[in-house]
């Protein structure tokens, strides 16, 4: 039996499951594993790089924005990683169907502002204003980029 004899035979009987006839089709093997039981593989590192990346944009809106903080050994990277993780908890929500998707995120917010709140000794607008201060300038940058680039195009459509 020949090398080319047993691909085409692998090939016809994977046909339908890749998406093509082509067995070493990287992208509809790399699609069908991300969605599937790869998803529960790579779904803890994904959490961990937000859980992170969370910590660190919230640390630093509270660098800016808390001046003379009252309790200043509590303004570190590590208090805002094990406050972002314990909000993160609030994840658990998700798997109440159909508004557990609504209330994750707003109980994990509520549970940042509480942390911030207590743990810095701050008003709870300004606890509020710390944690959503990264969304709005991302938001912001956002907005200034798209009218920026329709500014640009109306200009040279005119």
């Amino acid at each position: 039996m020949s090398l080319k004899f047993f691909f085409s035979a692998q090939a016809e009987n994977l046909s339908g499951f890749f998406g093509s006839s082509n067995p070493f089709n990287i992208f509809g093997r790399t699609y069908y594993w991300v969605w599937g039981t790869g998803g529960l593989l790579i779904d803890p590192f994904v959490t961990l790089i937000l859980i992170l990346f969370s910590a660190l944009v919230v640390f630093a809106s509270a660098k800016i924005l808390i001046p003379n903080p009252t309790h200043p050994e509590n303004l570190t990277y590590e208090t805002f990683l094990r406050m972002t993780s314990y909000a993160m908890s609030a994840s658990v929500l998700y798997a109440v169907p159909f508004v557990g998707p609504l209330i994750a995120p707003i109980a994990a917010f509520i549970i940042t502002v509480i942390g911030v709140k207590e743990l810095f000794v701050v008003s709870g607008g300004r606890a509020t204003f710390i944690v959503l201060f990264p969304k709005l300038l991302f938001y912001i940058i956002i907005t200034v980029g798209v009218v920026l680039v329709l500014i640009s195009l109306l200009n040279h459509v005119w």
